[in-house]
């Protein structure tokens, strides 16, 4: 599994409710994307915003980040380009559970 994070730019004068309702939005349309895992949506005081994701692989991640994607982000952001970085889960401390997972593929690679 992997981590991908987006980020951009926001369109200025975008307000927190406008953005928090688009998120929202772009929720209820991503959840029903049959590879994603989770995903997070976030935003700084500096007019930032974007997302964590959580998918099975880096391919996925790109078949749904695509050129059609890409314009979409564009069009909402006043032409900001996403920026979007790939990371490999190691291992997760879930502190609400009380347990320290190891990911699969990093044990795998490392016998």
């Amino acid at each position: 599994m992997i981590i991908e994070i987006v980020t951009f730019k926001n369109r200025p004068g975008l307000t927190r409710e406008e953005e928090y309702a688009g998120a929202l939005h772009a929720a209820h349309q991503w959840i029903k994307h049959p590879e994603l895992v989770a995903k997070h949506f976030f935003r700084d005081d500096e007019g930032t915003g974007g997302a964590v994701y959580f998918w099975p692989s880096k391919e996925a991640a790109q078949r749904a980040h695509n050129e059609e994607w890409r314009k979409s982000v564009l069009a909402r952001t006043g032409g900001n380009e996403p920026q979007i970085r790939y990371f490999e889960f190691l291992v997760t401390a879930d502190a609400s559970n009380g347990q320290v997972i190891e990911h699969e593929t990093v044990k795998q690679a490392a016998e």
